[in-house]
C-alpha cells in the first residue's frame, strides 16, 4: 500500500486524483445497491420522505418540462397549489433542470442525485482539509469521515438536508479562498450561496449565518493581516452575498411575495420549534456507531435526526488534535464542534432557546438537530485530519496517540455497560445486541488496527495508510450497518410506484371526482405526482389559507363531486358551499388541454356568464378568450377562480403566470450570467493576458 501511494502523482492538480479516486471507490462500494436497478426502480431505495415526496417532486418537474409545461403549479392536490413556492422541490437548481431534460427523472435517477451529492460534499471536505493541513492523507481521512457520517447519511430521506450539508464545506472553502485574496472566489461563493438558498432545507439555511459568520470572523482574524485585506474581504463577501441573493431570487421572491397566503407562514412557538432536539443521551452516538434504531427510555425523537457518528478512529484523532496540537485553527474547530453539538440539543441548550426567543423567524424549523449535527461532524472530521497531519509532522507523538486510542477501547467497553444499565434500562438483550453488538465489535477492531499501526510504523506514508485503512473500514462498515436508515430493499409498495407512473398529462382525468382523504395533509395523496390524478389531500409543507377557508365553508362536496366549470348569470357566487351548489347553473364545456400551468376549455354559453372553476384561486392566473388579450382571473366565493365571458361559443386558455415568477426568473438568469462571466474574467482572461 505504501508503494502504491508513493506512485501517485505528487505535484500539480493531478496529485489529488489518487485520493479522490480512493474516496469515490469507497463511496460507490458502500452505496452501490442503491445506485442500480431496473425500470426506474433501485434495488435498494431510500425510504420514507424521499420515496414519498422528494423523488416524486423531481419526477413531476421532469414530466412537466418534457410536456412543454412549466412546473410552477400543482393542480392534483388541495384543489391546486403553487408548486414554485414549495421549499423542498429542488425546482430552482440547475442540476434538476439538466437531469429533467436529459435522462429524465425516476426514483432511481433521483437516488443517483442524492448519493453523488453526498460524494460532492465529501470532495469539498477533502479540498477544505487540504487547504487547512496541507496533506493529502489528512484531507482524505477527513473526507472519508464526513462522507459516511450518520449525521448526513441518516438524513438521506431529506434531500434538501443532504444538499445543504454537501454545499457547506464548499462555502467554507470559498470563504477561506476569499480571505486569501483569490479573485475567482467571489463569483464562486455567490453561486454556492445561491444554490444553498434554493436547494437547502429552510431550517439549515436560516441558521447558516451563525456558522458562516463565525467562520468569516475567524478568517478576518487569521488570513487578513492588515486593514486593506480585511476591507477587501468584507467588500468581496458583500458582493458574493448580493450575487447569491440574485441567483436565488426565482425561489425567494414568490415566497416572500405571497407569505401571507399560507397557513404555515407564521413562526411556531419556541417550545414547539425546539421540541425535537436531541436528548443529551444521544451524544453517545458520537462513540457508538449504529444505535439510532434504539430509542432511550422516555424519548421519542425522529430516528433520522439522531445520528452523530463520524468514525471512532476519526473521533480519537480529533481528540488527539485537541489535546496535543497548539494551533488556533484546531481551537476554532473545537469550539465549532462543541457549539454545534449544543445547538443540536434544541430546548436542552439555553442559548439556543434565547436565540429563538429573540429571532422568531428561526422557529419555522421543526427539527433542531437537522441544522447542527452535520456541522459538528464536519468540524470533527476536519479535526481528525488535523490530528493525522500533526502526527505525520511529529512522529515522536505516536505514544500519546496510542494512549488515546487505548483509552477509546476502555471507553467503548465501559460505555457499553453503562448504556445498557442506565440509558436503555428498558431495552431487551436482543435489541441491545442488534443495535450495539456488531457496531462495537467493528469499532474495537478498527481501533486495534490503528493502535498496531501507530506502534509499529515509523515511516509517515505507512502510518498514514494504516490510519486511513482503519478509518475507511470503520466508517464504511458502519454506514453499511446503518443502511436501514438510508437504503432498504425495494418492496412491493416501491415497485407499485413504477406501475402507477404516467408520464403524460391526460385532460380526461380532470372530469373524474377528486379522491377524498381523511385529512387534507395526506402522504398517500402524493401518488398524484406520479399518476396525474386529482386528490383533495396532499403532503405539502405549505397549505393555502384560501383552501382551508373554503373547506371550512362547506365546499368539500363541491371539490369532490362538483363539475369543473359552473356558472352564475345575473348573480353573485355565494361564499357558502351549500348555497353555492344550489344556485350555480350548469355550463356546456369541454376541457381540451390540461397541463400543470395551463388549462384550455371550450364553452357554449346562452348568456353572459360568470364562469367559476372548481380550483383554488391564487394571484397569477390569467385567461385569454378566443385568443384575445390576456386578463387576470378573479377571485370569488373567498377562494375560487372565476372569469366573466359573453354569450356564444368560445375557447378559453387559462395560464398560471405570476409576475413574481418572471421577475425572479429574469433576476436569477441575469445573476447566473453575471457570475459565470465574472468567473471567466478572473480565471481564463488573466491567463490569456499573460500569454500575450
Amino acid at each position: 500500500m505504501a508503494r502504491l501511494w508513493s506512485r501517485l502523482p505528487s505535484s500539480g492538480g493531478r496529485r489529488h486524483l489518487g485520493p479522490l479516486a480512493i474516496l469515490t471507490a469507497l463511496h460507490l462500494a458502500v452505496v452501490e445497491r442503491a445506485l442500480r436497478g431496473g425500470h426506474g426502480i433501485p434495488s435498494d431505495v431510500i425510504p420514507w420522505d424521499f420515496a414519498d415526496s422528494y423523488a416524486r417532486f423531481l419526477t413531476f418537474i421532469s414530466d412537466s418540462l418534457r410536456a412543454g409545461s412549466l412546473p410552477i403549479w400543482f393542480p392534483y392536490g388541495h384543489a391546486g397549489t403553487p408548486f414554485l413556492v414549495n421549499p423542498q422541490s429542488q425546482l430552482w437548481t440547475p442540476v434538476t433542470w439538466v437531469l429533467s431534460l436529459v435522462p429524465g427523472y425516476s426514483l432511481l435517477v433521483a437516488q443517483w442525485q442524492v448519493f453523488f451529492t453526498v460524494l460532492f460534499g465529501s470532495v469539498g471536505v477533502y479540498f477544505l482539509a487540504n487547504s487547512l493541513w496541507g496533506k493529502r492523507s489528512a484531507a482524505l481521512l477527513s473526507a472519508i469521515a464526513f462522507n459516511f457520517t450518520s449525521a448526513r447519511l441518516c438524513n438521506a430521506e431529506h434531500m434538501d438536508i443532504i444538499t445543504a450539508f454537501s454545499l457547506f464545506p464548499w462555502i467554507f472553502l470559498g470563504l477561506r479562498r476569499l480571505g486569501l485574496g483569490k479573485p475567482w472566489a467571489t463569483p464562486v461563493l455567490g453561486m454556492l450561496i445561491g444554490l444553498l438558498v434554493v436547494s437547502g432545507y429552510p431550517g439549515v439555511v436560516l441558521l447558516c449565518p451563525l456558522w458562516f459568520g463565525a467562520w468569516s470572523i475567524w478568517i478576518l482574524a487569521t488570513d487578513c493581516p492588515d486593514r486593506a485585506s480585511r476591507k477587501r474581504f468584507v467588500v468581496q463577501l458583500c458582493l458574493a452575498l448580493a450575487l447569491g441573493v440574485g441567483i436565488s431570487a426565482g425561489y425567494w421572491l414568490p415566497v416572500v411575495g405571497n407569505l401571507g397566503a399560507f397557513s404555515r407562514g407564521a413562526p411556531l412557538t419556541t417550545n414547539a420549534a425546539l421540541a425535537q432536539g436531541l436528548p443529551p443521551s444521544d451524544l453517545w452516538h458520537l462513540i457508538f456507531g449504529a444505535p439510532t434504531s434504539l430509542i432511550p427510555h422516555g424519548e421519542i425523537p425522529d430516528k433520522s435526526m439522531r445520528g452523530l457518528y463520524f468514525g471512532i478512529v476519526a473521533l480519537l484523532l480529533a481528540v488527539y488534535a485537541l489535546v496535543g496540537v497548539r494551533d488556533r485553527t484546531v481551537t476554532a474547530l473545537g469550539v465549532g464542534l462543541l457549539v454545534a453539538l449544543l445547538m443540536s440539543l434544541g430546548k436542552g441548550f439555553f442559548l439556543r432557546v434565547a436565540l429563538h426567543d429573540y429571532l422568531p423567524f428561526l422557529n419555522l424549523s421543526r427539527f433542531p438537530p437537522a441544522d447542527s449535527r452535520a456541522v459538528a461532524a464536519l468540524a470533527g472530521s476536519l479535526l481528525a485530519g488535523g490530528g493525522l497531519a500533526n502526527l505525520l509532522d511529529h512522529p515522536e507523538e505516536r505514544p500519546r496517540l496510542a494512549r488515546i486510542l487505548g483509552g477509546g477501547v476502555v471507553l467503548l467497553l465501559v460505555g457499553l455497560i453503562w448504556l445498557e444499565g442506565i440509558i436503555y434500562p428498558k431495552a431487551i438483550a436482543s435489541a441491545m445486541s442488534d443495535s450495539f453488538g456488531n457496531a462495537v465489535f467493528i469499532e474495537l477492531l478498527a481501533v486495534a488496527v490503528a493502535i498496531i499501526g501507530v506502534l509499529r510504523f515509523v515511516r509517515p506514508q505507512s502510518l498514514a495508510i494504516c490510519l486511513l485503512v482503519a478509518s475507511g473500514f470503520d466508517a464504511g462498515t458502519h454506514a453499511t450497518l446503518e443502511s436501514r436508515m438510508w437504503s432498504e430493499p425495494s418492496s412491493s409498495n416501491i415497485y407499485r410506484l413504477g406501475e402507477i407512473w404516467r408520464r403524460t398529462f391526460d385532460s380526461s382525468s380532470a372530469l373524474q371526482p377528486r379522491a377524498d382523504a381523511k385529512a387534507v395533509i395526506d402522504v398517500a395523496s402524493n401518488d398524484a405526482y406520479l399518476d396525474k390524478k386529482f386528490y383533495l389531500g396532499s403532503y405539502s409543507p405549505f397549505l393555502l389559507r384560501r383552501f382551508e377557508s373554503l373547506l371550512a365553508r362547506n365546499f368539500h362536496d363541491f371539490f369532490i363531486n362538483g363539475k369543473r366549470v359552473v356558472g352564475f348569470v345575473d348573480a353573485t357566487a355565494p361564499s357558502d358551499g351549500a348555497q353555492f351548489e344550489s344556485t350555480a347553473v350548469p355550463v356546456d364545456f369541454a376541457i381540451t388541454r390540461y397541463l400543470p400551468d395551463r388549462v384550455d376549455y371550450a364553452v357554449n354559453l346562452p348568456a353572459r356568464t360568470t364562469l367559476v372553476f372548481n380550483e383554488v384561486y391564487f394571484p397569477g392566473w390569467h385567461a385569454r378568450v378566443d385568443n384575445g388579450a390576456s386578463v387576470s382571473m378573479r377571485e370569488v366565493s373567498g377562494g375560487l377562480r372565476a372569469l366573466t365571458v359573453d354569450a356564444g361559443h368560445h375557447t378559453i386558455s387559462t395560464r398560471f403566470s405570476p409576475w413574481t415568477f418572471w421577475l425572479g426568473l429574469v433576476t436569477t438568469l441575469l445573476s447566473w450570467g453575471l457570475a459565470l462571466a465574472w468567473l471567466v474574467r478572473t480565471t481564463v482572461w488573466p491567463r490569456r493576458t499573460v500569454r500575450a
